[in-house]
């Protein structure tokens, strides 16, 4: 093939002499025709270089090398240049490629580095070893052939060589920072703790970085010299108080040491430090705080932490939570009320903090305040489910049953989520259950009408039939609710009906909740049914597991006992339930049966 090239291109390429002709006094190089060789193998390398490191056109410049290798296999600046492109995204096939480029020429230094790189990048350390060994020989005087081949041998787990290849190149080189790390973690992986404090000291006195005062502080302490550890870490605090990475060291020297009265000091300084990421602030704030224990061994130096990160961060809702916890934590609840009634003006305004003052002055029974708050939300969030529940809790509370209902539907009309909406159709039950309550209390007492400020004006009948209804629905949207599975199930014992689905849904409850109440209706409605062993099995747990006294489960068990003949075990658990606030009238009617030894031939559905 002939190619047009200008006089300078052939000298360039081709060492030709330039002849130049005058021409009107001007010099200028003519064109010459030059036969080219198209084919030459340098001729095509360097066009594929071209191609990929110029024209960046990547597909033909490979495939330009891998026709040079399919036509000659021992080119090796094409294997050279293939195995440098895969090193990264295959490993394998850069491996055979520089393995070729180093066997078909043993001397090029690039050719054997490229080899030793690919053997590391495919795992096979011990082979790379050997190939650095060679490198080392090839280019004794490069320092980063021995730190390479140090980092090998440290990996392998040859130290004692890797120790006398690194003195060999302070020898040559004098002391390197890099190597000189390297020497001293393998004198500490041997044992030898204390040439490796020598070592570290060394460092530090040359240089006394953070990282040179690290080593050396870890040597110290390896060799039982705490106070000399201390002492080090101290010292650099007091040289910069304000570097995390020297507060953080000497924290973490106190934690390992289980000594908390000055690692909370020091947490105190972090805390402080302005420059430090306020997402590890917080979480070393909350770990103290979740760990109950050391709050409060603690408490006012953890405050002082919490009191920093709301001063530093006041527009941070995780910043003003943990504050306003450890008011609660402390009792000040004025505080925490006033806490965040100082942050219902921000921007944009935040529901939680509204519902954290409606709870709070829910928890102060200071209801007319709950009513304002919660409606100042409303104006806001008009469509939050959790806030038309508070106003519903709060009419509960108050006893305006049927405005509580109206609040609860409009909350479900706002569910996101089936899960929620179960939930909601739940509580619209259970209050249906509690007029329910209501009206049969005063259809006890003979009034007809109810004069209440808050009337009721549906009957006992259709409020159970309600009650049911919305308990079924909202099983249907989220069935694995605890807490309607078992009111459900309880409700319709204390009617007898239905028992065996009854019993479903209570083992259902407990299987979700193992609690004290469900328990105890899951042992009630065995009882009822006659499984009065496993009832006792069951009402025993629930008995450990009550926490408030609940005069329900002691009359209960005492009911189970009776059934089981156990009549003075029964008597001992009706009279605490009296003690515990149970209706006389109906603990008297137990202990008469004991006395008219009248024998157990039915149950008793008692009211909680």
């Amino acid at each position: 093939m002939a190619a047009l090239l200008s006089v300078g291109e052939v000298a360039a390429q081709r060492s030709l002499p330039i002849t130049r002709h005058k021409a009107g006094g001007i010099v200028r190089n003519d064109t010459i025709v030059i036969a080219r060789d198209t084919t030459s193998e340098r001729y095509r390398y360097v066009e594929a270089l071209k191609l990929l490191h110029i024209s960046r056109d990547t597909v033909r410049g490979y495939a330009l090398l891998r026709e040079m290798i399919a036509s000659d296999s021992s080119y090796a600046p094409a294997h050279h240049s293939l195995a440098t492109s895969a090193m990264r995204h295959n490993p394998a096939m850069a491996l055979r490629h520089a393995e070729s480029a180093y066997r078909s020429d043993t001397t090029s230094l690039w050719y054997a580095k490229s080899y030793g790189e690919a053997l590391m990048q495919n795992r096979m350390m011990e082979q790379a070893i050997e190939q650095y060994r060679r490198i080392v020989e090839l280019e004794p005087k490069n320092p980063e052939n021995y730190y390479i081949l140090a980092w090998l041998l440290s990996r392998e787990g040859r130290y004692d060589e890797g120790i006398e290849l690194i003195a060999t190149s302070e020898t040559l080189f004098g002391r390197i920072d890099a190597l000189a790390e390297l020497k001293l973690f393998m004198l500490y992986r041997t044992g030898q703790t204390l040439l490796a404090e020598r070592e570290a000291r060394m460092a530090y006195e040359a240089n006394p970085s953070e990282d040179n005062m690290e080593r050396l502080g870890e040597m110290y302490a390896a060799n039982k010299k705490d106070s000399l550890a201390e002492q080090l870490y101290i010292e650099a605090v007091r040289r910069d108080s304000l570097s995390a990475r020297n507060l953080l060291r000497l924290g973490e020297y106190y934690y390992q040491r289980k000594q908390m009265t000055p690692y909370m000091k020091v947490m105190v300084q972090i805390i402080a430090l302005p420059d430090w990421d306020f997402d590890m602030k917080y979480k070393a704030v909350k770990t103290l705080v979740d760990d109950r224990q050391m709050y409060n061994a603690y408490v006012f130096d953890i405050a002082q932490m919490i009191l920093s990160l709301y001063k530093q961060y006041p527009e941070k809702p995780e910043a003003l939570d943990l504050l306003g916890s450890h008011y609660i934590y402390m009792s000040d609840i004025e505080s925490c009320l006033t806490l965040y009634k100082r942050h219902l003006t921000d921007e944009p305004p935040r529901e939680e903090y509204y519902i954290a003052v409606i709870d709070i002055h829910n928890y102060l029974e200071q209801y007319d305040s709950v009513a304002h708050y919660t409606q100042r939300a409303l104006d806001i969030f008009p469509t939050s489910p959790t806030l038309h529940l508070h106003r519903g809790a709060t009419q509960q509370i108050k006893g305006d049953l049927m405005g509580c209902i109206r609040s609860f539907e409009r909350a479900e009309q706002m569910a996101t989520n089936d899960t929620l909406r179960g939930e909601i159709l739940g509580y619209i039950g259970d209050v249906y259950h509690s007029i329910r309550e209501r009206r049969e209390a005063l259809d006890r007492a003979g009034v007809r009408r109810d004069t209440s400020r808050y009337p009721v004006r549906m009957s006992a009948a259709k409020a159970r039939q309600r009650s049911y209804m919305y308990y079924e629905k909202a099983l249907l949207y989220y069935y694995d609710n605890a807490a309607v599975l078992n009111n459900y199930a309880y409700f319709l014992s204390l009617e007898g009906s239905q028992l065996e689905r009854a019993e479903q849904m209570a083992s259902r409850a407990v299987e979700l909740d193992r609690n004290a109440s469900n328990l105890d209706t899951y042992a009630w409605i065995l009882h009822l049914r006659g499984e009065h062993a496993e009832a006792q099995r069951l009402m025993r747990q629930a008995l450990a597991l009550d926490e408030g006294e609940s005069a329900d489960l002691q009359m209960h068990y005492g009911d189970i006992l009776y059934a089981l003949e156990n009549y003075a075990l029964a008597k001992s658990y009706w009279q605490r339930a009296l003690q515990y606030g149970a209706e006389r009238e109906a603990v008297e009617f137990r202990l008469g049966l004991l006395e008219r030894d009248v024998k157990p031939k039915m149950q008793y559905n008692t009211e909680r």
